[in-house]
């Protein structure tokens, strides 16, 4: 059997203090947030004490989550966090941060975070989260791409390069760890990359982009992404194609509102689904 984790990212509509304290919507947020060993939670608006009365509500004695969150973002007087939630058993946090030297390009710049995995350390993963302005949308995707994402793959190859100079010259032995130089980079969340925001000759433009950089959509122009009654895929992932194959297995959307049969209750939970991928370990 494949062993993977399953990796989300949810733009959770308005979550403050308000949506906290309505009890039949956590509970519907605290089950689809244990879906995951790693999720990014946006439009996030919680105080750190709240955070953390989350992170228990999610938490159980045999599946404990930790967190790292951003400190309110946005250039304007409207600001939210970024949060991943993580299974603390299964991953470590290596560094995280936000991308300040792109907040000319993007309104509320991304919020990296890179993860190890506890029992194959060699697996690590950087995601970067971003929630752009439907505004800009085109603007902030290419931006996204054509800088936020080639500055993240430098730092790597150097980290990786001193990692390499690291085991030839100091560590000898079985007790090593491997350097991976295919660590994959996920960029990830509500990109309102669809409808009135992003436009299809905007789209194959970015198809284009996306290309020349050797990247690829994780959720396809036509997939639909929104509880909502029109059809959008607002909700994105970006992988590598070089990595696509070797580390990602299905990719999909979480429609919770089938199973509710609520559509008032359904729109009090997000305006938005969930979108998850499969992280394979199975790599040698």
């Amino acid at each position: 059997m494949t062993k993977k984790s399953i990796i989300g990212a949810f733009n959770i509509k308005e979550f403050g203090e308000k949506k906290f304290n309505n009890d039949d919507v956590m509970k519907i947020i605290v089950k689809i947030l244990k879906r995951y060993d790693i999720v990014l939670c946006q439009e996030v608006h919680l105080s750190e004490e709240l955070i953390k009365q989350l992170v228990d509500k999610v938490s159980t004695s045999s599946i404990p989550y930790s967190y790292v969150s951003s400190q309110p973002i946005g250039r304007s007087s409207y600001k939210e966090r970024y949060l991943y939630l993580y299974r603390s058993n299964k991953w470590n946090v290596l560094e995280n941060y936000a991308i300040e030297k792109f907040c000319n390009k993007i309104s509320r710049v991304p919020y990296v975070v890179r993860f190890q995995n506890l029992k194959k350390t060699y697996i690590r993963i950087t995601l970067v989260g971003c929630h752009t302005h439907p505004d800009n949308a085109y603007d902030e995707i290419k931006a996204l791409v054509n800088n936020v994402y080639k500055d993240i793959k430098a730092k790597l190859e150097k980290k990786d390069r001193f990692s390499f100079l690291f085991n030839v010259f100091y560590c000898f032995g079985s007790s090593c760890i491997s350097s991976n130089d295919n660590e994959p980079i996920i960029i990830m969340g509500d990109f309102n990359a669809s409808g009135s925001y992003l436009n299809k000759t905007k789209q194959t433009e970015l198809d284009k982009i996306l290309k020349n950089n050797d990247l690829m959509w994780g959720i396809g122009h036509s997939s639909d992404t929104t509880v909502a009654s029109k059809c959008n895929a607002y909700d994105r992932f970006v992988f590598e194609i070089k990595n696509k194959e070797r580390w990602i297995g299905n990719t999909r959307i979480f429609k919770f509102d089938k199973k509710l049969n609520d559509k008032k209750l359904s729109t009090s939970v997000s305006d938005h689904y969930p979108i998850e991928f499969e992280l394979k370990l199975d790599i040698a």
